[in-house]
């Protein structure tokens, strides 16, 4: 047997090309992990903004029946059960919410506002939790 100068060739991969393809892996992983918080914080002010809409119609049908909106002491809860302070309690015709009253999506409570005799605002102070900042939803 005759051997050659030619050493026997390994069939592995080079330290380069691992590094490469764990490179490529991380960039992938970083820009699928972003877009992916991109989306759910889409996903928790669409179902702010939506929680939101169906309270203000559960008021909606409130003020139809009972004359005016709840009172801020009051609050949300007015929808699930008939406030003590009800000047004719036969006209409140609820519960005008089926569940319980929503956290907004970052679990706090929506604040209940109002603005004058016909106008509410509910409020969510938004992922901060600070209100008044651009990430607030109101409705």
């Amino acid at each position: 047997m005759k051997f050659g100068r030619r050493a026997r060739r390994s069939r592995g991969f080079t330290l380069m090309e691992v590094l490469l393809v764990l490179v490529i892996l991380v960039l992938l992983g970083g820009t699928a992990s972003v877009f992916f918080i991109n989306v759910q914080k889409n996903a928790y002010i669409d179902t702010a903004r939506t929680q939101i809409n169906s309270l203000k119609q559960a008021l909606d049908l409130y003020r139809m029946d009972v004359g005016s909106y709840p009172t801020e002491q009051e609050g949300l809860e007015a929808l699930r059960t008939p406030p003590a302070s009800l000047s004719n309690p036969t006209r409140w015709r609820g519960p005008y919410m089926k569940d319980p009253i929503p956290n907004d999506p970052w679990d706090n409570p929506y604040v209940y506002r109002i603005l004058d005799a016909d106008t509410v605002q509910i409020i969510s102070f938004g992922p901060d939790r600070m209100e008044g900042t651009a990430d607030d939803i109101s409705g």
